[in-house]
């Protein structure tokens, strides 16, 4: 740590590099829980400098960006860096991000258009789910069919609780053959279900 310092003083990239390949890999990998936030926001800032292992590099950067408050600077940042180089470990942020409800809806277009991962237009559909459950609305045949075919189970579990699916949308939960995926989870919708239109008759 106090070496790292040092280096970091005089912007000697190449003895910080040195320093952490002279580490075994599980002590790269773990080195970001011993640095303090100066430090990991100088290897942070400095990311593409550096010639260390692009794995020790993520755990760099998630250890920092995932600790910021979210704002539009820390996604305008991300953007950024994104840009240089597709880091997974922002893609995970961005993730994060959008299933913790901290985006805003003027956020959603940047989101969209800065990011490649095919999680985070799935986890964007979901937060719509959710927002459209918050307010108390029906869902359709298609959110539901899609909320399926995207495993979001909880969701429509919460829709079932609170009769948001009705018609339909009901019959598109199936009992499932023995043997099929997610089987325990596609039973319990499916005896709730049931159950739903006991209560409407």
């Amino acid at each position: 740590m106090k070496q790292i310092t040092e280096f970091i003083a005089n912007d000697e990239f190449h003895y910080i590099d040195d320093l952490i390949h002279s580490l075994e890999i599980d002590e790269q990998l773990s080195i970001h829980s011993i640095l303090d936030r100066e430090t990991l926001k100088y290897l942070t800032e400095n990311i593409d400098k550096l010639k260390i292992n692009d794995s020790v590099k993520e755990h760099i950067l998630w250890s920092f960006y995932s600790e910021m408050e979210w704002t539009d600077e820390l996604l305008v940042t991300l953007i950024e860096v994104y840009s240089v180089d597709r880091y997974i470990a922002v893609e995970s942020i961005i993730v994060n991000a959008i299933k913790s409800d901290v985006i805003q809806n003027s956020q959603i277009d940047k989101i969209i258009k800065s990011f490649e991962n095919k999680e985070i237009p799935k986890q964007l559909y979901l937060r719509t789910i959710r927002m459209k459950l918050k307010d108390e609305q029906i869902l359709s045949q298609t959110e539901l069919k899609t909320l399926l075919d995207f495993r979001g189970y909880e969701l429509i579990e919460k829709a079932l609780d609170k009769e948001l699916i009705t018609g339909k949308g009901i019959e598109l939960i199936e009992n499932p053959k023995p043997g099929e995926k997610d089987r325990k989870w596609k039973e319990r919708l499916y005896r709730k279900s049931k159950s739903n239109i006991k209560q409407e008759f």
